[in-house]
């Protein structure tokens, strides 16, 4: 799968020790094959967490719209993310 789509929806950037530099969408590989978890970051203080609700929801409806099927997730400490995989038709 393709995930620079989601750059056309505000990536998010880390410093060199690896933090958030800038908010918005980072993705990592999924617990499963085949799967990636979106997640809206930013730096310290930012109110990303804050964020992040309103924010995945408008990447969940672009990403269900180019056919991708989605599922929102509450991590640790209640943090949200989409676990995302290719839909099936």
């Amino acid at each position: 799968m393709d995930w620079s789509l989601l750059e056309s929806l505000g990536n998010s950037a880390v410093d060199r020790a690896g933090e958030p530099a800038r908010t918005g969408y980072r993705t990592s590989e999924g617990g499963q094959a085949g799967q990636v978890q979106v997640r809206w970051v930013g730096p310290r203080g930012s109110g990303a967490r804050y964020q992040e609700q309103e924010q995945l929801q408008r990447c969940q409806a672009v990403l269900r719209s180019w056919g991708f099927e989605t599922v929102e997730v509450r991590g640790p400490g209640g943090r949200r993310y989409l676990e995302v995989e290719a839909g099936l038709g």
